[in-house]
């Protein structure tokens, strides 16, 4: 399921941060494939703004991953184009031959019939579509249905997700679950619909994917360090769907990040992303100081504080703004964040191209939104620490006019005030800004406290009844 690629000679050698070569150990090929190609569009370009991965590199990483899977014919493509024109590509043709009567084999298997849309659909309306009422259809019995899942298997090797998604949905619903065939069926489903750019499928698909883990430790299915790699594998896969969606970073927020979820610690990924992989924490980090989720954000900060983890320009930009109340190293931290994220594969829309749509365009915005947020959250730390801020002074230091920061504040004001301001005067003379912050009385303090050890008690207390 999982797959190795080197690392180039130019590839930063941080074994925390999210390169090419750490989060490939926890995909499947196919999905490392898209990202190669990616980072080698982006190698060849002229204007490249960094050569983090050599092309040459990448092309061959490409082919040996090609050589994985049963997709022919870009294989002969690309090995032309690392080998020469005139390369030997005989294997690959006899290859294909053999995959085209492998093909006509699969498509005439009678499982089909319980794929077709509008059976399904017919089927659903008049709940029969169960083994039983399979079998009374169209008369095939559960090993003709199993047949579904090599029939899948076969079409993501040469590249049919859509085959595939459609023939592994009808398989899991209607194969009882519970088997460790049926849980690679998921993996497989979860990995077509990705494919496919099927976001909102592909969510319930993570959803039924964690609950089977978790259903699985309960039961002692597999052992604990399994379920520690199904779970960092959930991780990296649940990055290409969120990132395929217009509202990416508040489903982050809402994956990794479950505060009402009254649970045991080690089934929270922010707890996988500790232990296995660790620069899952960039998106995370990303999303939580993007979206509004105070409670979320700190939750984070607890983690991200750790020294091993804090290389990432994110990861310390959450810890500078949330932790250290630092605006001015934060500051210093955000055009740093800005260069990452601009060589991002999912950042950069890179996700968002399985699913037909421009990574350019997608790139600008949610790298923009990030700095954007950024800026927000270091005046917002300006306002907390100080009563009186020089307008030209954070001008200077967030690369904006004076004109343009004092609408900017205004209309920053107006969306923080509930939350972050008792008054502000702008006094355009003198060119300050003077505030007045609020801060909770200790009678708040005691209360935000109280609610806390009430939630740590209870969570205590189920943890011991879980153990009994």
């Amino acid at each position: 399921m999982a797959t190795k690629t080197e690392t180039s000679d130019n590839e930063t050698s941080d074994a925390y941060a999210p390169t090419l070569a750490n989060i490939s150990k926890f995909l499947d090929p196919q999905l490392v494939i898209p990202m190669l190609k990616w980072h080698l569009s982006r190698a060849d370009a002229a204007n490249s703004e960094s050569q983090t991965y050599a092309p040459d590199q990448l092309r061959k990483q490409l082919l040996a991953l090609f050589d994985m899977t049963d997709m022919v014919k870009s294989s002969i493509e690309l090995r032309k184009s690392v080998l020469g024109t005139d390369c030997d590509v005989s294997d690959l043709q006899a290859k294909m031959q053999e995959l085209e009567k492998r093909n006509a084999a699969m498509n005439a298997l009678p499982a089909l019939k319980v794929v077709d849309a509008a059976t399904v659909d017919e089927m659903k309306a008049s709940d029969t579509f169960n083994l039983d009422g399979v079998r009374e259809r169209f008369g095939l019995e559960r090993d003709a249905i199993e047949a579904l899942y090599e029939y899948a298997k076969f079409k993501i090797d040469v590249g049919q997700y859509v085959a595939a998604s459609e023939a592994l949905v009808a398989y899991l619903e209607l194969i009882p679950g519970g088997s460790e065939r049926y849980f690679r069926a998921g993996w497989g489903t979860l990995l077509a619909l990705v494919l496919t750019g099927n976001s909102d499928t592909s969510i319930q698909m993570l959803t039924h994917l964690r609950n089977t883990i978790d259903t699985f430790e309960e039961k002692e299915t597999f052992r604990p360090p399994e379920i520690l790699q199904f779970r960092a594998w959930l991780a990296h896969w649940a990055l290409f769907v969120f990132f395929q969606r217009d509202d990416a970073f508040l489903q982050i927020c809402n994956f990794f990040v479950r505060i009402e979820e009254r649970d045991s610690r080690r089934k929270s990924l922010l707890t996988v992303a500790q232990l296995t992989c660790p620069w899952i924490l960039r998106y995370v980090c990303a999303a939580v100081l993007v979206e509004n989720k105070w409670k979320q954000r700190y939750a984070v900060v607890k983690i991200a504080k750790q020294e091993r983890l804090s290389n990432d320009p994110v990861v310390r930009l959450l810890i500078s703004l949330c932790a250290g109340h630092d605006p001015k190293t934060a500051q210093d931290i955000v055009s740093e964040c800005e260069t990452a994220l601009r060589g991002d594969f999912f950042f950069c829309g890179g996700a968002r191209i399985l699913a037909g749509a421009e990574a350019s365009s997608k790139s600008a915005t949610l790298v923009d939104l990030f700095v954007r947020r950024a800026h927000q959250l270091v005046f917002r730390t300006f306002c907390l620490t100080h009563h009186e801020v020089e307008m030209s002074k954070l001008g200077k230091e967030l690369n904006m006019t004076f004109e343009d920061l004092e609408k900017w504040t205004v209309d920053l004001i107006q969306a923080e005030k509930k939350y972050l301001l008792n008054d502000v005067k702008i006094d355009t003379k003198k060119g300050t800004a003077v505030m007045d912050a609020k801060h909770p009385s200790i009678y708040e303090r005691v209360m935000q406290r109280t609610q806390y050890l009430s939630s740590r008690t209870f969570d205590m207390a189920s943890a011991i009844g879980q153990k009994k």
